[in-house]
């Protein structure tokens, strides 16, 4: 495995300096991510100007944590949003599921049996696999 070189950098948050020994490479990320950092801050900074900074940051961090997991759930249903259109456009090339209620039962089934398999939702919800089914008639319909 070979060493990747390191490059010795200094990045502002608000009014702090920051050293680092970063991998070259990847300086670039590290100033991208403390520009967003700032973004944040000053966002916050300008809606709550009675917090301390300790306070904003807070703020910061859970505003980063939750579009983080925004985006890991989003990577998580990616392949289950590719099987239920898989699904979909097997039905439909078959009959015009939207108006064929027994067709309609079916899809609705073989949608709900795909969700379990891919371990969604994590609890089980009736009211999601209706929004999820509502979801999918909206698409269809606004085609």
């Amino acid at each position: 495995m070979t060493e990747q070189r390191k490059q010795h950098i200094t990045l502002q948050l608000d009014a702090h300096h920051i050293s680092l020994n970063v991998i070259a490479d990847q300086e670039h990320l590290y100033r991208n991510a403390t520009k967003i950092l700032n973004e944040k801050y000053r966002h916050y900074q300008r809606k709550m100007q009675t917090s301390s900074a300790e306070q904003l940051w807070v703020y910061v961090a859970l505003d980063m944590a939750v579009n983080l997991c925004a985006e890991e759930h989003a990577q998580r249903l990616q392949p289950i949003d590719e099987k239920i259109k898989e699904i979909i456009d097997t039905k439909s090339s078959f009959a015009d599921w939207l108006n064929n209620q027994n067709v309609r039962n079916q899809l609705k089934l073989d949608i709900k049996i795909c969700l379990v398999k891919n371990g969604y939702p994590p609890q089980y919800s009736p009211e999601v696999f209706n929004k999820v089914m509502e979801q999918v008639e909206n698409f269809e319909e606004n085609q």
